[in-house]
């Protein structure tokens, strides 16, 4: 699990995630259509993850799914209130493109394994 994260960030830690953010070297890159998104690595991460305990949680006949449910959650929270979000570059298209970005990552790790 992501640590930390505490819940919805309020304007001081807005303002610190997004010193963070600034000074943060962007690795993750994607680009649509000329435009380019730098995410943050825990960004990636998060929605990695989040993609992830969805994939565990749609097994069938899976039992014991409390845990992975609060999981979802907390990842759900953790991508939505990002303060990254709140830069310039966090329009609606760079949220589809985070999801896409994942899934890109899923699969080079499935065909790797």
């Amino acid at each position: 699990m992501c640590s930390g994260w505490h819940g919805p960030p309020g304007a001081v830690i807005r303002s610190s995630g997004l010193s963070r953010i600034r000074s943060h070297q962007k690795s993750n890159k994607c680009s649509n259509q000329g435009m380019t998104y730098p995410y943050p690595d825990d960004l990636v991460r998060a929605q990695c993850d989040w993609l992830a305990t969805y994939r565990q949680l749609a097994e069938p006949r899976l039992r014991h799914t409390t845990v992975l449910r609060r999981r979802l959650l907390d990842l759900s929270a953790q991508v939505q209130w990002h303060p990254f979000w709140s830069t310039p570059p966090g329009t609606p298209a760079a949220r589809v493109e985070l999801r896409r970005l994942a899934h890109h990552q899923e699969q080079r790790g499935t065909r790797a394994a």
